[in-house]
């Protein structure tokens, strides 16, 4: 999962009501670090994951016609529905 397949995937799913466009969000990420998770990939998928929230605090902005969804807002958004930090889940050595 890259940024530019994460950012193809929300222009495609950015009418899903937000529950389930975090649940599914939420899944794709933990997929993302169970396979690339591994040993001396941390900021690897630590600085993917600060783009997704990125993205997607854009991309719920423009879901909006005055761009309500300021940074305060959202980060309530993410205590509602929190997606999962990165994380080393395989640890090769």
């Amino acid at each position: 999962m890259k940024v530019k397949a994460v950012k193809h995937w929300l222009k495609l799913n950015r009418t899903l009501p937000t529950a389930k466009l975090m649940q599914r969000l939420e899944a794709r990420l933990r997929g993302h670090y169970a396979c690339y998770g591994v040993t001396d990939n941390g900021r690897r998928i630590g600085r993917l994951y600060h783009e997704v929230c990125r993205l997607l605090h854009v991309w719920l902005n423009c879901r909006c016609k005055r761009g309500c969804c300021n940074w305060a807002k959202f980060e309530l958004l993410l205590q509602r529905f929190p997606l999962p930090t990165a994380r080393i889940m395989v640890n090769l050595f």
